[in-house]
Parts: C-alpha cells; structure tokens; sequence
C-alpha cells in the first residue's frame, strides 16, 4: 500500500477519523475509527488503493447487497466511500475481537460452545442463502463476537461459489474446533482423507466422523441439502460430547434425593391454608400474608362457593405476585431475592451437620476437603450431581460460589425429581480467560439423556477462581447471575419444583473436577 498503517493513523475519511489499527485481514486494514461529530465508534476496513480496473465497481455492488442483510448474527454494514484513491467499508465495532483471537490456530473448543457457535453461523448463513447469496468466507478470522457472546459473521466476498462452499468451509472450521488442530492445506479430496484416517482423536465419534466427512465430500451427492440440515445432524452427533448420551455414552447420575421423600404434605398445607384465608375473606375478615419476600395482593371474594373463591383467590394472587416480581429489573430482582436471611447457609467447609451427600467412587466423588465441597469425575461424556438432600423448592434464589479446578466444568442444578431424571441445570464450562454459561433442561430414560438448550452465553471470567454462580426461579422464569451481575433471563414450562445440588460435567477431557463453597437459599 502506499500509505504505512503509522501515516493511515490520525487521518480522516469521511467523517470518520483513524484511531488505532485493529487487525489486517485479505490485503485490507481494519481500524477503529470514530465519527467525527457523533464520537461513534466504528470500523473501517481500508481496501488496497488503485484496485484493478472493475474490482470497486464490482466490489461496491456486492457491498450493496450485503448492506441490505438485515440479520443478528451478521455484521452491520454502515457505509461505503473513498477518499481520494482509498476505498473503505464502514460496519459496527465489535471490541470483543474474532473467534480466531479467541481459539488460536491448534486450540480445542468444547462442544457445548461448539454448538453454540454453529447455531448463531447457521441461522446467519441460512438467510443469507435465502437471499441468493453465499458468504465465501466462513473461517474464524470473519467471526466477530459482539455483545453477550453473540457471534457476527463479517467480510463477505464476492463470489459466484453456491451454498454448498459455506457448508464446507463451516464443516473445515468446525472440525478444527473440535480437534484442535487445522486440516493440512491442501483439496477437499485431502481433506477427506484426513478425516477418515484420523486416529489421534478418541472424541472423534463414528456419528461425528459420517456428519463431517458428507460436508466435505467432494461431490454435491453427500452434501446436506442445506446449512441448517448440516446444523442439525451435527448438533446431534455432538450430542455425547456435550453429557447428553443420546448414542451410548454414559450417563452417571448420583445422590438423588431420598426417594421416600415428598412435597405432598406442603402442598396440602398450601391448599388448607388458602381455604382458611378464602373463608375469613367470605365472612368478612381481613387477611394479607407473603410469600417468600414477595407479596400477593390483598383480595376480597364475594358470592361464590369455597370452592369457586379458592380458585379465584389463588388465581388473582398468583397473577399479581408474577407481575409484581416481573416489573422489577434483573439487578433489583437479585438484590430484593437475596436481601433477607437465607433459608440454607451452608458454607461447604465438612461434611458436620450438613445435608449435602459426601460418596467416594474410583472415577467419581462427591466430598469435602480443603474446606470446600468438590465434584469430581473422570468417566467421558457422564455429568455427576451432587445433591442436598433435604427440601424441594419452587421458588427460589441459590447462589453457590464455585471454582474448576481442572477439566470442562458445572454449575447448579435444580427443580429435579426424586430420581435426577429430569432437572434444569445452570452450567459454566471452562475456557481461558472466557466462560461459557447457559441454562438447560436435562431428562433422561433408560440411562440415556437429552437436553434442550434454553439460553447461553459468553462472559469474560477466570473459571479456576471462586466465581459466585447465581439463579434465582420465580414460576417459570429464570434470573442468571455471576458475581452478582446479571447474565440472562429465560422462561420454559417443563419443570414446577424439585431438589437442588451441585453439578460436574466431563465431556472428553482425563478428569473434572470443581470446587464449591457458600451455598446460599433464600425462598421466595
């Protein structure tokens, strides 16, 4: 190029002056830059000056139709212009950086975040081939995450390929994630061999193996019909890599609750309650209770049976109190949630009084040592709940502080049954200086689980220090939380109360094993 990056720096173009060089990507600078009168920051991707003759118009066309994509997980484009003989592209700054700068070349990505990254990619990629047009740059180096770990496909290139290349180019990315090395350059015919030879990656399932080698045959005959059908069979494939067992792998579930144990008897204290206070409304008394620190609305009922007025109170309160407890932000939910004396609080130091199981197995564990509560585990692809074994809950917040030690990581579980066969989990897996959290409903049958992911994302923590996991459950919404801040709020239906514990997975590394202590209930 003409000008050095150092000449570049400082200087305007457009309204938009240079600050500071991001990275260099296919001939091109990307800096950040910042709106001269709207202090916006931005990106500029800066194109070779005196392109060949065609390459600005043909380039300016292709950007034309990008800029109309209009999708979440597709980079938005602001504005093109040049500036004497600089052609430059203006689209939204990410300071997150690329999943390249987050997964050096040679480094392995669990496949929980694997998942996640493919789900974003496909749905961005499906609808860009909706649109009659192709990516052409689906690698690492053109994934940008922005906010909340949402990832953003960026760089489009020209390009007469068919859908069929970004399937490819997704199913090369994806096999790198998930065996830490890059196939060796070279045609889709080697790359197939490569595959199919591999024999240094036990993760590499036969199901994983079939998913990758049909995106990468050679010829259309193998391919997925589409993005999202390669999404699928792959999320499928994964799914033992990920603790679900959906193809044999073992599942290991411990310490459930006492099976002798149920909520029977509270409910029928609920339901005696709420005639009492039905019938003291009726003959004209007037009654106001709370539940937990939330309180239903006072009701007053006239002209209908016991029966009728039992539902109609329960009903409207029930009402009020979501509307009350869901008005709230999430930071004031958490601090109203955890603001009174804790029903449990446990530091997790001995075994003493506590009612959290303590079991030793040759390859799993659930035990105190060093003054803190560890799960361990060294069986592949198994997860291990760990459980208090007293009390079922319905509503409720629970913080645990929490540490892994080594391998993938855990979390929280709760609302499970008295056989651990279905329950919600709260997971944080190890990676770097990054984290990966999301909420999940786990069930399982015949020792075989599945899971349907409900949200997830990325933060910035240090996972083998003492972070401070948080959910609080209101009906069927979840508040999550690390180190008190808020993460996200997910709703689902499928499970109303049950036991609560502690959880350890281990998809493909030698052992896991995570630390937790200060755990923390308050009801609500």
């Amino acid at each position: 190029m003409a000008d050095s990056v150092e000449d570049r720096v400082g200087q305007q173009l457009g309204n938009y002056r240079l600050l500071r060089l991001l990275r260099r990507e296919h001939g091109a600078d990307v800096y950040l830059g910042e709106h001269i009168f709207l202090k916006t920051q931005v990106a500029l991707k800066v194109l070779p000056g005196q392109l060949a003759p065609g390459a600005l118009e043909t380039f300016l066309a292709e950007t034309r139709r990008v800029a109309r994509l209009k999708h979440p997980n597709i980079l938005r484009v602001l504005e093109f212009g040049v500036e004497g003989n600089l052609p430059f592209l203006v689209t939204d700054y990410t300071p997150y950086g690329t999943l390249r700068q987050r997964h050096p070349e040679g480094t392995g990505v669990p496949a929980a975040q694997v998942v996640s990254y493919v789900r974003q990619l496909t749905s961005a990629l499906q609808y860009i081939h909706d649109q009659g047009l192709v990516h052409g740059r689906v690698r690492p180096e053109n994934m940008l995450l922005g906010p909340q770990g949402r990832v953003l496909l960026g760089d489009f290139s020209p390009s007469t390929e068919t859908p069929v290349s970004d399937q490819y180019d997704l199913a090369v990315t994806v096999y790198e994630w998930l065996s830490g090395e890059p196939l060796i350059p070279g045609t889709p015919t080697k790359h197939l061999e490569q595959l199919l030879t591999l024999t240094t990656q036990p993760a590499m399932s036969p199901e994983l193996r079939k998913v990758l080698t049909n995106a990468l045959a050679p010829g259309p005959q193998r391919h997925y019909a589409n993005i999202t059908a390669f999404a699928l069979a792959l999320e499928q494939a994964l799914a033992p890599l990920r603790g679900l067992g959906q193809h044999g792998s073992q599942i290991l579930v411990l310490s459930p609750l006492d099976r002798g144990y149920t909520d029977n008897k509270g409910r029928r204290l609920v339901i005696a309650i709420s005639i009492i206070l039905v019938l003291l409304l009726l003959i004209g008394g007037i009654v106001s209770y709370n539940t937990g620190i939330f309180p239903f609305a006072r009701s007053t009922v006239a002209s209908l049976s016991p029966a009728q007025a039992t539902q109609t109170v329960t009903t409207r309160g029930a009402q009020q109190a979501v509307a009350t407890f869901t008005a709230r932000s999430p930071q004031q939910i958490y601090t109203a949630s955890t603001s009174g004396p804790p029903f449990i609080n446990d530091p997790l130091t001995s075994q003493g009084a506590s009612t959290w199981q303590s079991l030793q197995g040759q390859d799993y564990g659930c035990t105190f040592s060093g003054g803190a509560y560890h799960v361990q585990l060294a069986r592949l692809n198994s997860y291990l709940n760990c459980a208090r074994q007293k009390n079922v809950f319905h509503n409720f917040a629970f913080e645990v502080e929490m540490s892994v030690i080594k391998g993938d990581g855990g979390g929280i579980f709760f609302r499970a049954d008295s056989a651990h066969a279905n329950f919600y989990v709260l997971r944080l897996i190890s990676d770097g200086a990054q984290a990966f959290v999301g909420l999940s409903f786990y069930t399982s049958h015949n020792n075989q689980a599945t899971i349907k992911d409900i949200k997830d994302t990325f933060v910035s923590a240090n996972s083998q220090a003492f972070n401070l996991l948080s959910i609080v459950a209101y009906e069927h919404t979840f508040y999550l939380y690390l180190n008190r801040q808020p993460l996200l709020t997910a709703q689902d239906t499928a499970l109303d109360t049950g036991g609560i514990g502690v959880y350890a997975l281990n998809s493909n590394k030698p052992a896991t094993e995570v630390a937790f202590r200060n755990a923390k209930l308050w009801k609500l």
